[in-house]
């Protein structure tokens, strides 16, 4: 199997404001809420959201965890290229989201 890039992985839903406090649940379930900024694009773009609001000692163990669930879909991508790459887009993505949330309170 020919080696993926970064832009081989389709777009999907993308959440636009994902972060810890818009899950609610238990320990086995939980569910993501206000999808308001919720748009179609390259999954990495909410990984950055997520892991400012986590604790930096779980950050690294999350991106372990999101890089294996993307190469068990998508064996011979590179996850953890694609996060810096698109890392500086997904805060600028963030930045638009959060002006507009300002501009309607």
């Amino acid at each position: 199997m020919p080696r993926s890039s970064p832009a081989d992985c389709p777009d999907t839903l993308v959440h636009g404001d994902l972060h810890p406090g818009n899950f609610r649940g238990t320990e086995r379930t939980l569910t993501l809420l206000d999808w308001g900024d919720s748009g179609i694009g390259h999954p990495m773009l909410d990984q950055p959201a997520f892991l400012d609001r986590v604790a930096s000692e779980y950050a690294e163990t999350i991106k372990e965890y999101w890089a294996r669930a993307w190469l068990a879909w998508l064996p011979g991508c590179e996850p953890a290229r694609a996060a810096g790459l698109l890392a500086p887009i997904a805060a600028a993505r963030q930045a638009v989201i959060y002006r507009r949330f300002l501009d309607n309170i």
